[in-house]
């Protein structure tokens, strides 16, 4: 079990998240190998054809990898998004019309970036719309 301490440098290092995350995926594949006798990828549960619109684990740590963990916005000028905090998986071409949820249609955004993407995508009454839907269920929950 990690300390609270471990936890709060976890966050400020995700070198260690991911590493902690490879050494777990790999003992449950050791694990459930050997419980089942079969192969090991073919009992691994984060895998995804792209069909779905959750994103796994491993593909999620591979996206952030790969956008070196900041915002892969970049403006008309030529400018990146340093943005390192509020990072969220954005479908390049939006799984509500049509995109994969493979690495190759998956960038990482900050908050902004990502509302600015589906307010273009989709417009930004029906955003604003959804928006507010959300923040009343919320404040029906109680949460």
């Amino acid at each position: 079990m990690l300390s609270k301490d471990d936890l709060v440098l976890e966050k400020k290092d995700p070198r260690q998240r991911f590493e902690r995350r490879r050494k777990r995926r790999a003992k449950q594949e050791t694990d459930s190998a050997r419980a089942n006798d079969v192969d090991s990828a073919e009992s691994a549960p984060n895998v995804s054809d792209g069909s779905d619109r959750y994103v796994p684990t491993e593909l999620r740590d591979e996206v952030l990898q790969r956008a070196q963990d900041r915002c892969e916005f970049v403006s008309d000028h030529g400018t990146r998004c340093g943005e390192r905090t509020r990072l969220e998986i954005d479908h390049i071409e939006p799984f509500a019309k049509g995109g994969a949820t493979t690495a190759d249609n998956l960038r990482c955004l900050c908050r902004t970036h990502n509302l600015r993407h589906a307010e273009r995508s989709y417009g930004i009454a029906f955003m604003q719309e959804k928006i507010m839907a959300s923040q009343q269920n919320r404040d029906r929950l109680g949460a």
